[in-house]
């Protein structure tokens, strides 16, 4: 079974555990805390903001001490995919410039086109695109 893949059970496990600590955070977090993270424009925002907010408890910090620096990492990240018109994949780049997969791969091993890994694939910032004249030019 391809690792990228986790089997059902394991999704089970994983929603299971995160709805617990979701509950968890919706009982205990501060009204001023579910705020700022209800203000959030993003699902994982609002998350990364609770997370961020509730990591701060002692006792959170002395379980898992990176938990705030990961929350606000991801929201960090969401932050630039946004700011970068989104994430193309390998295959939407292909067809916008109206070439093959393959070729989109050389132009990035090329150093042509920018890109970043991101679960096993390569996802290509779309502000690079918005302003190229032609496809012959990347």
């Amino acid at each position: 079974m391809d690792s990228a893949t986790p089997p059902i059970p394991m999704r089970g496990s994983f929603e299971h555990r995160a709805t617990r600590a979701i509950e968890r955070i919706a009982r205990e977090a501060s009204l001023e805390s579910l705020a700022a993270a209800m203000a959030a424009p993003s699902d994982a925002g609002a998350l990364a903001r609770i997370l961020d907010d509730m990591a701060v408890d002692d006792a959170a910090r002395r379980i898992d001490p990176l938990v705030p620096a990961i929350a606000r990492g991801g929201e960090i990240r969401a932050g630039l995919i946004e700011a970068a018109g989104g994430m193309l994949s390998a295959t939407q780049v292909a067809a916008m410039l109206g070439i093959t997969r393959a070729a989109v791969d050389k132009r990035r091993q090329a150093r042509r086109l920018l890109a970043l890994r991101i679960r096993g694939d390569w996802a290509h910032p779309a502000a690079q695109f918005q302003n190229a004249a032609t496809p012959e030019g990347l």
